[in-house]
């Protein structure tokens, strides 16, 4: 059950949002975020739409982008925001669907489909466990199904699910993310004022001349402020554009150079963001949020942080990359100031 209990955990904590501290958000910063999309479609109703060769019902919003597959092939991929239980259906014969536990694509060790399950030295991973209902139709002598085959996309113990749809002969991509638990993200367009909030961020117990911002109940802060702050520490890292995996990659132990390219809005395919008309002068941003992909080396798959685009600037949420780079992360309460240590690993108090 130790292989059944990880797999979930790594799957849920790419999506999980948890507390930092006490820092609040007011009910004035109250905010909503945007996808990194050119083509997102919020929708104040949830509908049904046809896409590829599937009709998906309950949408909340659709946003568009080109990525890679776990073979490093250039794809399209749908991000479709849906409520709980919504419904994809096949058009045509000659259907199937997959999905992928590891968020990627086509990589078939890691691909489960009716009757083919994922399993692990301790555990046999079927659909069902991933919270999707499938309703199987007529299956022919190739293996696929006809016209009306159908998944319940129920999530689970996962908030986010990679699927590949093969209708007839259209291959599409989606990821499909749960709007009732991911509400404020993904799926709102435009940006929205927010405050720094009053807690400040120490390194080996120096103050660390930055802004934090609280969202959701979480610290943001900016990755070029930390980096900064961190060079010639234990836990100083480099930053580099990794190009087949689309993703921003960490380099541990390296120093961080400020020139680095790989920190500019370009690299998450957003637009930059200016200070709000009606913002007070340096005490409130524009904001856009975005999950980003990161790797850190060795590892053959990418990983998504919770990060934002402040005034055009890259921000990520402390907790996670104190958890990817392994350095102590302590609330003071009484100081109001979050603590880094670099002479302790994540989790160390």
């Amino acid at each position: 059950m130790k292989c059944k209990t990880l797999i979930s955990t790594i799957l849920a904590s790419t999506f999980v949002f948890s507390c930092l501290g006490p820092v609040s958000v007011s009910a004035t910063e109250q905010m909503t975020y945007t996808a990194s999309s050119e083509a997102s479609v919020p929708s104040a109703q949830p509908v049904t739409k046809k896409l590829g060769g599937v009709t998906i019902s309950n949408i909340a919003s659709i946003s568009e982008k080109t990525g890679y597959d776990n073979n490093g092939a250039i794809i399209h991929i749908y991000n479709v925001d849906v409520l709980n239980n919504s419904r994809i259906s096949s058009d045509v014969d000659g259907s199937q669907f997959y999905l992928y536990m590891m968020n990627t694509f086509n990589e078939p060790e890691y691909e489960l489909t009716i009757g083919q399950d994922y399993v692990c030295p301790a555990y046999r991973y079927s659909l069902e466990d991933m919270g999707i209902a499938p309703h199987p139709t007529k299956q022919v002598s190739d293996g696929t199904w006809s016209a009306g085959l159908s998944w319940d996309l129920n999530f689970g113990p996962r908030p986010t699910y990679f699927i590949r749809t093969d209708v007839g002969k259209e291959t599409t991509y989606f990821v499909f993310y749960q709007t009732d638990t991911m509400s404020w993200g993904f799926r709102h367009a435009g940006p929205n004022p927010i405050s720094p909030s009053s807690a400040t961020l120490k390194v080996n117990n120096q103050t660390i001349p930055t802004s934090l911002f609280s969202i959701q109940d979480s610290n943001y802060v900016k990755l070029e402020d930390l980096a900064l702050a961190l060079n010639g520490t234990p836990k100083q890292f480099q930053c580099q554009w990794n190009e087949p995996m689309v993703a921003l990659q960490f380099l541990p132990g390296q120093p961080y150079q400020p020139a680095t390219p790989s920190l500019t809005t370009s690299t998450f395919i957003l637009q930059p963001t200016t200070t709000s008309p009606t913002a007070k002068v340096q005490k409130e941003s524009q904001y856009l949020f975005h999950s980003g992909k990161f790797m850190l080396p060795g590892q053959k798959y990418s990983f998504h942080m919770n990060c934002c685009l402040i005034d055009g600037s890259l921000y990520v949420r402390l907790q996670e990359i104190a958890e990817k780079i392994d350095f102590s992360l302590v609330w003071d309460p009484v100081q109001k100031a979050v603590l880094i240590d670099t002479s302790k690993g994540y989790g160390v108090v």
